[in-house]
């Protein structure tokens, strides 16, 4: 066997090992981002950060660009305050 075939099948255990345990890192879905929105608009801000508090910095950064599109770069600077 050759170190390709070997990696490959490394690749693959791990793969296999994700998907059966559900370890993917997908972001949230848009429709919680504008739950969330919503929610910072309406003065929840402890139950938006607690539900930013587990993701991954891929996630929060997702979810910073949306909040600045939608609500704007004051927001988010208050947001980043928060944070």
């Amino acid at each position: 066997m050759s170190k390709q075939d070997n990696w490959n099948d490394i690749n693959q255990s791990v793969a296999e090992l994700k998907r059966r345990v559900g370890a993917t890192a997908q972001p949230k879905p848009r429709l919680e981002f504008i739950d969330l929105t919503e929610l910072w608009q309406d003065g929840k801000y402890s139950e938006v950060g607690d539900a930013i508090r587990g993701w991954n910095a891929r996630q929060v950064t997702e979810f910073c660009a949306y909040f600045s599109k939608y609500l704007g770069t004051t927001q988010l600077a208050i947001l980043h305050k928060f944070i």
